[in-house]
Order: structure tokens, then C-alpha cells, then sequence
């Protein structure tokens, strides 16, 4: 190796911060090294009037880099791994990547364009005759994102609308810019990690303190004027490595791959090249209409994919592949199994409001573990200004949103331990008070720092209405409550039974009183699982 080592990448703010990631990791792992960045503009930096997808070159970001990689003019490149092209390059190949960032896509929409939009469906819904509304218009140029969230965004804002999708070039804050100033977009879709990194950049210690702060003070801008949403993926899987750093070497440099070993991430690797596997099935490449993420958690491997082939057939799938050091459960059939419907809770015959303390929610942000828990005669002003609410999952957020609510995002049934990263967003520290019922889950919560305020109770069924679960070996249990409710009356029953749960704290909760305990994403999957 040379004495110094050369490390290149484009000339974008974001390009640059990640070159420096790599370069600060090297550094821990090898301080003996010197380091050297050189930045350039790619042909995609070049040509910023088409849309990607019609650009018919494959690497439109990589392949001037990989090419000087090739000839010796740097000794290793950084690239945002999803803009490497699938096909294998004969003469350079990826050995190292980062932990990843943020997997998700965030959509900002313009404050004043909410309310334009909520007055336009006031509008349409009164006199025939009413002028119709126009479109809601949407910053993005990927076919990925305007194929897999349209429907979402159908729900998840508050308009009723026509959504169109409009074709936004250039970096990060150049789409910001672009975003703020043109009165007739209404959103914006961009990569949280982009965002997270940028708006961090003034902790970087390889740069100024005012080299990014064009950049951070634009994207500041953009949120600013801006309610913003961050997208599940289960509902918005992501452009395959979106997230990940992809550090690449010319094949022959075998001195370059045993420096990098000791920066690579693993688990990054594993997930990422899984979907790049997948996505190259698809034939690869920015025109396509198709989201892969996969990501590895304790428990398993939750695997996400949505999107519609060259065939035009479309596909949606979330599952989890557990880690085999899990408790496994057998088969069984169904009269063995309760319950049989989802989200059935026979212990419970209805729910009780009861009074709280609305100074305890000031200046908080809520997280909202079921819809029941947002009190009915509150709207949207439940909520202080500029505080955010927060949903446990996918139907907490779709009942929220039905009656006006506008939330931020959600945990995907994963449970409260899966990190939310929203600091750099919010530009604080969120503040999070928990609504829930009086027995809801404590466990994650209190760990985590987040007060519980019970804005109801559950009621117990009759005796004379309980279920028999004489017989059944296997349960599904959709919180702790219910479990410890049916324990009550069944506990030699449940003693000798088999265990399943969402991941989160009813898990947590049930591995401490029984070892046959396994995690599913949801009910559904759970009873094809064991059936």
C-alpha cells in the first residue's frame, strides 16, 4: 500500500460525509495510516435534466469512480451501495461496507399546502358545482416510490385528492431547494438516512464547521415549512441498500481487502446483499418499480418486498426468517390453537374511559399503543405545537388518520425497543409519553424513559363468557394483558403450551415466565406458521 492511502468519492456534501465515515472507521481500526480524499463529479452529477429511469446507463453514479479505481488513481471508493449497479465488475469488486443508516424514505409536506388541501376537500364534498381541487403534487423521480406509496399516502395524509408524482433532480439539497420554492409541489420523498447524515454533519471531525452548513441550513428550511412522515417499510420498502456504504477495491489490491476487513459490518452485509440478489432477479437498475429491504434483528431476519416486475405482475410480501437459536414450535391443527380470529380477546368484554391529567402530556410527543388510547373528543389539537404523534403499528396509524390525526410514524409491529431515530429530524430529542390502557405494557416503556398515561381501562368478561382453552397447546398472545388474564383461569393449561407474540415488550415480558416463546410479525403469519 501507498504511505498514503487515497480515498475517493463523489463530490456531493452526502458523498463526501460518507467517504469520511469510511475514512474515520479506517482510522480507529488502523492509526497508523494516512489518509487522503479526492472528490470528483460523476456523469450522473452531470446530467441533471432526466429522470434517472430514462438514463439508459447502468452505474450512472459509479462507473467514472470504479474506473479510476481500476486504473490506480485511488486506492478505494465510497459509494452509496444502492447506486452500484447488480452486474459483477471484472476488474473491482466490494469488500467492506458500514453499519447502515436509517433504511426508511420520509415524506415532507408543505404546512399551508395541508391546509390548502383540507379546504379543497371541504370544497369537493359540498355543492355540485364546487371547483374541483387540484392535484396533489409529489417531488419525486423514482418509479419504486411512486408505485409502492401512492396508496399509502392516499390514507396516511389528509386529502382525499389526486396524487401525481413529479421528476426533482440534483443532491440532497438541491431537491430540498427545489421543494421549498416551487409553490405548486406539495411533498417531497427523500432517503432518511441523506437526511440523518446532512443534518448531523456538523459533528463530522474531518470537516470545517461551515462546510456542510449550506446544506444543513436548506434542509432546515425544508422541515421547517414542513409536517413530514416516515414511511414503514412494510407498507414502503426501499430501494435495495438504501442506507448502506459500499466500499470498493480494484480485485488485485489484496492488501486493501485485509485494511477493510476490519471495518466491515456484517450484519449490513448479509442483509444487503441478500436484497441485491433478489433485486437483481428483477434485472436490476433505477427504472424499476421495486422495493427490497431486509433487515436482521435478534429475533430473526424481517424481510420486506413490494413492487411490480417487467411482467407487470405485482408482488407484496413481510415475513420474518427467525434466528435458528430461537424457540422453535411445533405443528399443530386448529382445534389446539387460540385464537383463530385476529385480535380476538375474549377475556375482555369492552373498555372504560377514565380521567388523566392533561398537564401530564404537555410538551410531550405522544406514542399511541392503540387508537382507543387517543380520546374521542380530542382532535389533532390534542397535541402541543410542534410535538409529533407516534403509532405502535400499521392499524393504530390507519384508525388515527381516519378521524384527522396526522402521525409521523410508527413502529411496524415491531415493538417499542426498535429504535426511531428522530433526533436529527426533530432537531431534538423526542419526548415521548406513552397512551395506552391501565395495564398496557410497562416493561420497554419505563426502560426506555417514556411515562404512561392510561386514558382507559379494559373491562373483564363474565365468567359465564370466558373461552375454554382446555385442550389448546398453542397461543398467540396480542399483549401481556391478555396473557396474564388468561392465566388467571387457565394456568396449568398455559404452563404446558406453546407461546407467540409480536416482537416488542409483551416478548420481553413472556420470556421471563415461560421458554416457549417465539416471535411473528403478525397473527396471520403465526397461524400458517404452526398450522
Amino acid at each position: 500500500m501507498n504511505s498514503v492511502l487515497r480515498i475517493a468519492s463523489r463530490k456531493s456534501d452526502l458523498a463526501r460525509l460518507q467517504a469520511y465515515e469510511v475514512g474515520r472507521a479506517i482510522l480507529r481500526a488502523h492509526p497508523e495510516v494516512r489518509i487522503e480524499y479526492r472528490f470528483s463529479s460523476s456523469l450522473g452529477d452531470a446530467n441533471l435534466n432526466d429522470p434517472l429511469w430514462k438514463m439508459p446507463e447502468k452505474g450512472v453514479f459509479t462507473a467514472d469512480l470504479s474506473e479510476k479505481l481500476a486504473l490506480g488513481e485511488c486506492d478505494l471508493v465510497v459509494h452509496s451501495w444502492m447506486d452500484l449497479p447488480t452486474e459483477v465488475n471484472p476488474r473491482t469488486e466490494i469488500v467492506a461496507t458500514r453499519p447502515r443508516a436509517d433504511v426508511r424514505d420520509v415524506v415532507l409536506v408543505k404546512r399551508d399546502h395541508l391546509m390548502r388541501h383540507s379546504d379543497a376537500k371541504l370544497r369537493a364534498s359540498g355543492p355540485r358545482g364546487a371547483v374541483e381541487p387540484r392535484p396533489f403534487q409529489v417531488f419525486s423521480s423514482s418509479p419504486r416510490r411512486e408505485y409502492n406509496i401512492r396508496d399509502f399516502l392516499q390514507w396516511s395524509l389528509p386529502t382525499r385528492q389526486q396524487i401525481i408524482f413529479s421528476p426533482v433532480r440534483g443532491n440532497v439539497a438541491t431537491r430540498a431547494q427545489k421543494y421549498c420554492e416551487n409553490q405548486k409541489v406539495s411533498a417531497w420523498v427523500v432517503a432518511k438516512a441523506a437526511l440523518d447524515r446532512l443534518l448531523s454533519s456538523q459533528d463530522v471531525a474531518n470537516a470545517s464547521p461551515a462546510e456542510f452548513a449550506t446544506s444543513r441550513a436548506i434542509l432546515r428550511k425544508a422541515l421547517s415549512i414542513s409536517k413530514f412522515q416516515v414511511l414503514p417499510v412494510s407498507q414502503a420498502p426501499t430501494a435495495p441498500a438504501q442506507g448502506a456504504l459500499a466500499v470498493e477495491i480494484a480485485r488485485d489490491r489484496e492488501d486493501m481487502r485485509s485494511l477493510l476487513q476490519a471495518i466491515n459490518d456484517q450484519a449490513t452485509w448479509f442483509d444487503v446483499c441478500a436484497e441485491r440478489e433478489i433485486f437483481q432477479r428483477y434485472g436490476g437498475g433505477c427504472h424499476q418499480k421495486i422495493g427490497i429491504t431486509y433487515e436482521t434483528r435478534p429475533y430473526g431476519q424481517i424481510q420486506n418486498g413490494r413492487g411490480q416486475g417487467v411482467d407487470q405482475k405485482s408482488f407484496w410480501f413481510t415475513r420474518l426468517v427467525q434466528d435458528r437459536s430461537q424457540f422453535q414450535i411445533p405443528k399443530t391443527t386448529r382445534e389446539h390453537i387460540y385464537p383463530l380470529e385476529t385480535g380476538a380477546n375474549n377475556f375482555v368484554s369492552g373498555r372504560r374511559l377514565i380521567q388523566f391529567d392533561r398537564s401530564e402530556l404537555k410538551d410531550r410527543d405522544l406514542f399511541v399503543a392503540r387508537a382507543d388510547a387517543w380520546p374521542e373528543n380530542f382532535g389533532e389539537g390534542f397535541l402541543d405545537s410542534d410535538c409529533i404523534a407516534w403509532a405502535s403499528g400499521i392499524k393504530t396509524w390507519r384508525k388515527l388518520a381516519a378521524r384527522g390525526i396526522w402521525v409521523s410514524g410508527c413502529q411496524d409491529g415491531r415493538g417499542e425497543t426498535e429504535p426511531m431515530a428522530l433526533e436529527h429530524i426533530l432537531g431534538r430529542l423526542p419526548q415521548f409519553t406513552k397512551l395506552t390502557h391501565r395495564e398496557g405494557d410497562t416493561g420497554s416503556s419505563e426502560r426506555e424513559g417514556m411515562p404512561i398515561v392510561a386514558t382507559y381501562e379494559l373491562v373483564d368478561a363474565p365468567e359465564s363468557d370466558l373461552p375454554d382453552l382446555t385442550g389448546k397447546t398453542h397461543f398467540y398472545w396480542s399483549s401481556f394483558s391478555q396473557f396474564e388474564r388468561a392465566d388467571r383461569h387457565f394456568h396449568d393449561v398455559l404452563q404446558k403450551g406453546y407461546h407467540s407474540c409480536g416482537p416488542g415488550s409483551t416478548y420481553e415480558r413472556l420470556r421471563n415466565v415461560t421458554s416457549r416463546v417465539s416471535v411473528y410479525l403478525s397473527h396471520e403469519s403465526w397461524l400458517q406458521d404452526v398450522l
